[in-house]
């Protein structure tokens, strides 16, 4: 008989641990495919896809990954529940995502994709509207998704929670029916949620919506479940032409004592068009709005751009452009420390309840507002104006407005000087209709190849495929595809790869938004 001693056995015991320890964090989860031409009893794999979505997410476990291949899916509700053990974890996403170069379209009746777990990521899929997506839990990503048809009730997507991205979607609601008054994004209680870069167009309610209430009527039970909604970056949407509300609004209800609203980021947001303001702040503590673009809100309403109200409080206003024909700013709020310091406004400064001592009157020259083109021109008073407040800026001070100027040459050409290294710059202007252009600089002679994707990941174009001189370029692009049509409004990307014998070793992709 062999006695290992209790110090041994422990040693054991402890790489074992770590053994187990580490095979989990390195998981990467398998991935399995969908496909409307597939079938349930088939395997999963990419030659055997399932058919049902709601079948793959029932079979899966974190950290896998389910790919949509292309095509038409026409289905009912389905529900990722967290209490029956669906979903991800920490460390290992359950995703759901298109196949590269394929557009899975979501096309049922009023149902929606229902995240009530934590950890899932949603890429890149098509939803036909009313079809939406509710998503509420901790550490949820709805990112590069396309939403377009009529109105869906509460919004196109709906969320709520800890640790949540929603990024890079394109929503384009139209007049075909639909609910009334309801919303682009909707954005309920939680912390730290972040909605960057989306673009959102003609919703019926607020292009974003970020509001919550206690749904029961007894104040014993407001006082008995507090609840939080704090710490939110609203930065970089393009928000135009809500129909009867706002572009975004920023607010709570019902039991709102008992609501704690603070911390909101509203920055380098374009809003353009919105019926009644292109900003409403109704309620909240320490709210920032810096550098965005407000044009023409409120008109038609006779409204104006931004209107503060209640008993908001510790509110800072700064770097943003008012281009209105009717109010700038709206304070009506009895909340003390509301600060409005070192914005633009044209064509006249039209300010109530509040007052900026460090105003410019002057018409910010942008591109073309017309094709909503709100970048700034070179001789733009807007350049240089601004006050750091902590964002990204070159020049001698940041610039007024969503966009910081860059002066883009007109034709492809080769400048002077040797770059340092591989620069993609931001497409100019963005977004854009009918034509962009794109900047690139290269530190020595290269075959660049210059390609336009669309939000699935389909080439549609390619603007340069060539042996290119040290320097820095520039190309047009028309919203054209490589047939010569032009492409529908959305969310497109733009790749530079640099070849050797024909194979990508440098590649860098930015994303830019075409409007029609």
């Amino acid at each position: 008989m062999i006695i290992i001693p209790g110090r041994q056995i422990f040693k054991r015991m402890l790489c074992l641990c770590i053994v187990i320890l580490s095979f989990d964090l390195v998981y990467s989860g398998q991935t399995y495919y969908v496909s409307p031409q597939g079938s349930d009893s088939n395997n999963g794999t990419i030659n055997a896809p399932w058919q049902n979505l709601l079948f793959a997410v029932r079979n899966v476990s974190p950290g896998d990954t389910i790919i949509m291949r292309g095509g038409t899916y026409i289905m009912g509700e389905v529900w990722i529940d967290r209490n029956k053990g669906m979903g991800g974890k920490p460390g290992k996403y359950l995703t759901i995502k298109a196949y590269p170069g394929e557009e899975p379209i979501l096309k049922p009746g009023r149902r929606r994709l229902i995240l009530w777990a934590d950890y899932v990521r949603i890429e890149g899929l098509h939803f036909i509207m009313p079809w939406r997506c509710d998503a509420f839990g901790d550490g949820l990503q709805i990112i590069n998704n396309k939403f377009t048809g009529p109105q869906p009730k509460f919004g196109a997507i709906e969320t709520g929670g800890n640790d949540i991205l929603v990024e890079g979607n394109f929503i384009q609601i139209d007049d075909a029916g639909g609910n009334t008054q309801d919303h682009g994004i909707y954005v309920h209680k939680g912390e730290r949620i972040t909605v960057r870069n989306n673009t959102i167009i003609g919703s019926k309610g607020y292009g974003i919506h970020v509001f919550d209430e206690h749904k029961s009527a007894d104040p014993a039970d407001w006082a008995a479940n507090p609840f939080v909604m704090k710490d939110y970056i609203l930065e970089g949407n393009f928000i135009m032409g809500s129909q009867e509300r706002s572009g975004i609004i920023i607010a709570k209800g019902r039991g709102s004592q008992y609501i704690t609203l603070e911390n909101i980021i509203v920055r380098k947001n374009v809003l353009v068009g919105n019926a009644v303001f292109g900003l409403f702040i109704r309620e909240g503590n320490n709210i920032q709005v810096l550098n965005n673009t407000f044009y023409q809100n409120g008109v038609a309403y006779g409204n104006t751009s931004l209107f503060i109200d209640n008993d908001t409080e510790n509110i800072t206003i700064k770097n943003n452009i008012f281009q209105s024909t009717f109010g700038h700013v709206v304070n009506s709020s009895s909340g003390t420390n509301i600060i409005l310091e070192n914005n633009l406004y044209f064509p006249n400064i039209l300010l109530e309840g509040i007052s900026d001592p460090s105003a410019i009157q002057a018409d910010p020259l942008f591109v073309d507002a017309q094709t909503n083109n709100f970048h700034l021109q070179p001789s733009s008073p807007a350049i240089d104006a601004g006050v750091d407040v902590g964002l990204p800026f070159s020049g001698a001070a940041p610039d007024l407005g969503a966009f910081e100027f860059e002066n883009f040459p007109t034709n492809v050409k080769e400048a002077p000087g040797t770059p340092k290294g591989f620069l993609l710059h931001q497409n100019y202007p963005n977004p854009f209709n009918p034509e962009t252009k794109i900047k690139y600089e290269i530190p020595f002679v290269a075959h660049v190849k210059l390609s336009i994707y669309n939000l699935i990941g389909q080439q549609i174009k390619v603007l340069v495929d060539q042996i290119q001189e040290t320097g820095a370029h520039s190309i047009s692009w028309n919203g054209k595809n490589q047939k010569g049509e032009i492409v529908p409004s959305g969310v497109y990307f733009y790749r530079l790869e640099i070849l050797q014998s024909n194979k990508p070793v440098i590649r860098k992709t930015k994303r830019m938004i075409f409007l029609r």
